[in-house]
């Protein structure tokens, strides 16, 4: 069977420890929680549509062809609304931050999947040979950096370091900066390719939040929770994003 996927929620992974049901009844585990985003749909009364659903890792809100701009208003933590165009706006929680959202390296975790309520998952250190690495879409290119370097040193200013050298290395302490904790109280989002001119005014392109509140204005619009349910977001269409405590899922730590 081919291997489609290696990441932090993998159930099973490819070496589960021989123990593991031993080690979770003799309660040789640690608990530990992951928020997840509540994601309302409103109706024109401002008033919950449906259900909320929730998602672990992220929420992508956009176009359903990537050529395409998405055109919509925002509100975030209840500041007044504006307008905003771009390729797109992914939130994303802690446990999302490992992902699409950023580049990782390091220890690696899989998880075993119990009821819908519990995920039981453990740590392994991995080789140190191995090139295991996640790309997202907020990890900082060393060649950015790189050509960053040459342009101050073509405005006079001096670089002492080997400019390669050093490009890797604030490239790396950059990257590494971008994950967060999977019980952290906020969700992150970052705003892909944005659009500035003098209708869609400047605007905070990445930061913290624990609300977003959206308005469409696509043609043919979506929200994509965890790569996988995917919501209508035509125009008119309003939806509320927000992390509650209550909403985080319990796991256990092997």
């Amino acid at each position: 069977m081919l291997s489609r996927s290696e990441g932090h929620l993998c159930i099973g992974g490819k070496n589960p420890p021989h123990d593991l049901f031993q080690r979770i009844v003799e309660g040789k585990f640690q608990f530990a929680n992951r928020s997840r985003i509540r994601v309302t749909v409103l109706n024109k009364k401002q008033e919950a549509k449906n259900d909320c659903i929730l998602a672990l890792n992220e929420v992508f809100v956009g176009e359903d062809e990537a050529a395409k701009v998405s055109t919509y208003s925002i509100s975030i933590d209840d500041q007044p609304m504006v307008k905003q165009k771009s390729s797109g706006l992914i939130v994303t929680t802690g446990t999302g931050s490992t992902s699409w959202y950023v580049i990782f390296l390091g220890v690696q975790r899989y998880t075993w999947k119990g009821p819908a309520t519990e995920l039981y998952e453990w740590s392994i250190q991995p080789n140190s040979k191995s090139q295991n690495q996640y790309y997202g879409m907020n990890r900082v290119e060393e060649q950015s950096v790189s050509a960053i370097l040459e342009a101050m040193q073509s405005m006079g200013i001096e670089v002492k370091a080997n400019v390669r050298g050093l490009a890797e290395e604030i490239a790396k302490k950059m990257n590494d900066k971008i994950a967060f904790e999977p019980d952290h109280p906020n969700f992150a989002y970052s705003i892909r390719e944005p659009i500035f001119n003098a209708t869609f005014k400047r605007t905070s392109v990445r930061g913290f939040a624990r609300r977003i509140r959206l308005k469409s204005k696509c043609s043919k619009g979506f929200l994509v929770l965890d790569g996988a349910t995917k919501i209508p977001f035509n125009s008119g269409t309003e939806v509320l994003l927000e992390i509650f405590e209550a909403d985080a899922l319990r796991t256990i730590k092997l």
